[in-house]
């Protein structure tokens, strides 16, 4: 069956790439016919093309007549001929496809056809970006097309305030990441008054660096939120604690999957010195969970790797970009006990509001399609999760960089020895250098060895990520060396000799850009990645990575497991044998794994609320445009009166729909903080052998209806103290105006570990009752709260 479905997928796909083809020819034909037309004419048969949109926006006659017209505006505006590729790209953008263009065959412009084709709609198109500065860069790079076709082009950045970002949504064509509009996305599920509202629909979006965005950036929800007062005491106390631990004896820790757990030395430790007789016990839980976040501060996450202390502030490092995440936090606690770790001032805490991962937030659009240079290692991916196809376009040029063999050494020492050797080799021609690492802390350390020698070179990590684009671009210039974490930069073309003739022609005859890894990373996607940094439009160029025994990845999954006796026996000897470096393909093979499922875990999790959120909102949509009209009487004739005497009735009935929708999200946030609470603990649900999925869809299920029914409940009892009530009326106006902050946190929904491992169990005398113990307090305690008048 399997077989006949693979026939069949190549006949269709050899079928479409004809026809794509035949689209492609006929393009450049029309667009050969337009050259003698003049720009008024030109502007005159777009303009018709809006009317024919609208009737067939599919109709292959309307595609060509399109594409042929932006082709020759680009030739007019910008000076530039647009490559087949490009066209090429563009035909597929129009459609559900995400399409793989190697780094500098100008994604930016081939974009530019399908966002120009659906803007003729006049519903908005976005372009979803990798970050701010690209945003802006590119909606100032195509603004002179899109200026000669009548459409108009916004930008927005995490700057921009409201007014700025209204304007730019009402654009034609609108350049923002995919977080900011996340980010708008929620505050438009939150206001008050549908003026604030700020986007205006969803009709289509095309995804730059669109695997990034749609796999990597997959596991990190968006988060909007309020300050609140409160700070967790125990987190000092227990920090002091957990830090004079001993790591061989008193805790025992896997970084591969993310877990760490006391040994029963440990545990008597930690309790002697928290004075308390039995850690696990029910009213132990908020000091447990204390000690598991702080075990994981101080021993899995680590400082120049996974964050950074600048300016006091623990700071996110992505760990696919190796750049500071602007605005990111860790998740519930572990971020105040990282705080705690580093000994700053822990911060006040927040109350969730809203949350929505990047798919869901993207599940809005109509329409969705995408390109990045990497996109066929993930194309399963993109079929299961997105129902996207993935298209490789062709290079312009044929693509002839060298990508060498990967080189592997005993121990970090020599490889880091064999690096600089490398890279003084290579600048004694003049031929630029990219190092490529694995983190700040590795970068760091090449940098020193570098300036040991007396080399001169730039640094991109995450300390300096505002001059990114700046330093990328000029990595290909004769005699420079640059040293970026992994794919910084990204977007921003590296040009030899930096755009001069001279030096291009001289850079080449050398080789071209050198780009050297210094690791393998989680994806075989992010070492394409930095591997494409060289040989962009046929230019010659070479790649090679330096790996070790004791490198991190190799380490944590268990490199030597993959080996078979016959090689570990005379490692030293047979270290570059074909047979190691293919157990270092298959492991980083089982890592993309194990991401793959903790994203297919995500989404399982993430579903439920997202489909409750979706009922919440059309119902809170309603009170919005409608008002809210209680179902019983609301207080008593006096103050009634009083209300009366001091208002109109619309300003009343504005008081009502404020209280309602105010309280309506109360709940709404209640119930947020529950299903993360859930999330977090869930997996102990199989020592019953349950399913943890399944009982978190009951649990969620259950405490949805619940909601939902007392909402009415709520509300009235809310205008009685808030509406009704002078002093009451107060408090809401006060409650109105604390503000709102945004920030995003990495949640992975198996922060700790795999769902079924007994990560706050200790090592010995785990039963299914502790299952019960640990677990169902939690909803008991929220339906607690449910039950107290609010």
């Amino acid at each position: 069956m399997n077989r006949m479905n693979n026939i069949f997928t190549k006949y269709f796909g050899r079928k479409s790439r004809k026809l794509h083809s035949k689209l492609l020819g006929q393009i450049l034909v029309a667009a050969k016919s337009l050259e003698s037309a003049d720009d008024n004419e030109l502007k005159k048969r777009y303009g018709e093309l809006k009317s024919k949109y609208s009737d067939t926006p599919q109709r292959d006659e309307l595609l060509i007549e399109h594409h042929s017209l932006v082709s020759e505006v680009i030739q007019r505006t910008m000076k530039i001929q647009p490559f087949n590729s490009q066209i090429s790209a563009g035909i597929y953008l129009k459609d559900r496809n995400i399409v793989e263009m190697k780094t500098g065959e100008g994604k930016t412009l081939a974009a530019v056809f399908a966002a120009s084709f659906h803007a003729l709609s006049n519903k908005g198109v976005h372009v979803l970006t990798f970050n701010d500065y690209l945003s802006e860069r590119d909606a100032h790079w195509v603004k002179p097309v899109c200026d000669f076709l009548g459409h108009s082009v916004g930008f927005i950045t995490e700057k921009s305030d409201r007014m700025d970002r209204k304007k730019a949504y009402e654009c034609d064509i609108t350049y923002v990441t995919a977080r900011e509009a996340g980010f708008d996305f929620l505050r438009d599920s939150m206001i008050y008054s549908v003026t604030d509202r700020v986007h205006r629909g969803f009709t289509m979006a095309i995804i730059d660096e669109a695997d990034s965005i749609l796999i990597d950036e997959a596991r990190v929800p968006l988060v909007i939120s309020k300050n609140k007062v409160g700070e967790d005491e125990n987190l000092k106390k227990v920090s002091d604690i957990i830090r004079n631990l001993n790591p061989k004896e008193d805790f025992e820790s896997s970084p591969d999957t993310n877990q760490i757990h006391l040994t029963d030395r440990g545990l008597h430790l930690v309790e002697e010195a928290l004075q308390i007789d039995n850690l696990y016990n029910q009213r132990y839980i908020k000091m447990l969970n204390s000690v598991n976040l702080s075990l994981h501060a101080h021993f899995l996450l680590r400082r120049d790797h996974d964050y950074i202390l600048r300016n006091n502030r623990i700071e996110q490092v992505d760990q696919f970009t190796g750049r500071v995440a602007d605005r990111r936090r860790w998740a519930y606690g572990l971020q105040s006990a990282l705080e705690a770790k580093e000994q700053i001032e822990i911060n006040v805490g927040t109350q969730l509001l809203g949350s929505i991962t990047l798919k869901h937030f993207l599940e809005q659009y109509s329409l969705l399609s995408g390109m990045t240079g990497t996109a066929l290692t993930s194309k399963k991916e993109f079929e299961e999760f997105y129902n996207l196809n993935v298209i490789a376009i062709p290079t312009g040029k044929p693509m002839i960089r060298k990508d060498l063999p990967d080189i592997l050494y005993m121990n970090k020492a020599l490889k880091n020895a064999a690096i600089i050797e490398e890279v003084i080799n290579t600048n004694k021609t003049g031929q630029p250098v990219l190092v490529g690492t694995g983190s700040v802390e590795e970068s760091e350390q090449i940098a020193a060895l570098l300036k040991r020698e007396g080399l001169d070179f730039n640094l991109l990590n995450a300390k300096v990520d505002k001059e990114e684009a700046k330093i990328i671009g000029q990595a290909g210039k004769l005699n420079r060396i640059t040293i970026s974490t992994a794919i910084a930069g990204r977007g921003t073309d590296i040009k030899l000799g930096e755009g001069n003739l001279e030096d291009h022609k001289q850079v080449k005859s050398l080789g071209g850009l050198s780009v050297i890894g210094t690791c393998i990373h989680e994806s075989k996607r992010i070492d394409d990645q930095l591997r494409g940094r060289a040989g962009r439009q046929g230019d010659p160029g070479k790649s090679r990575f330096f790996i070790s025994l004791e490198d991190e990845l190799l380490v944590n999954v268990g490199l030597l497991d993959f080996l078979p006796n016959r090689i570990t026996d005379n490692l030293g000897a047979s270290l570059n044998h074909p047979v190691i470096l293919q157990a270092v393909n298959r492991l980083q093979k089982k890592v993309e794994e194990q991401n793959h499922k903790i994203r297919k875990t995500l989404n399982t999790y993430s579903g439920v609320i997202d489909d409750q959120r979706k009922i919440f909102l059309e119902n809170r949509e309603d009170i919005l445009i409608h008002g809210y009209h209680p179902v019983i009487e609301i207080g008593t004739t006096a103050q009634k009166s009083d209300l009366a005497s001091e208002f109109s009735n619309e300003e009343i009935a504005n008081f009502f729909k404020i209280t309602a929708l105010f309280t309506m999200d109360e709940a709404w946030s209640m119930h947020l903080h529950l299903a993360n609470q859930i999330k977090e603990s869930i997996h102990l649900s199989s020592l019953a052998r349950l399913s943890p999925s399944t009982e978190f869809h009951k649990i969620m299920a259950e405490a949805f209806i619940k909601m939902m029914e007392d909402l009415d409940e709520r509300i009235e009892q809310e205008i009685l103290e808030k509406v009704m009530d002078k002093k009451g009326r107060a408090l809401l106006m006060d409650l109105l105006s604390n503000p709102s902050s945004t920030y995003t946190e990495l949640i992975t929904d198996q922060p700790f570990g795999e769902w079924a491992e007994l990560l706050y169990i200790p090592t010995s005398g785990a039963d299914i009752g502790l299952s019960k113990l640990f677990f169902w307090p939690i909803l008991g305690i929220f339906r607690k709260k449910n039950d107290t008048p609010t």
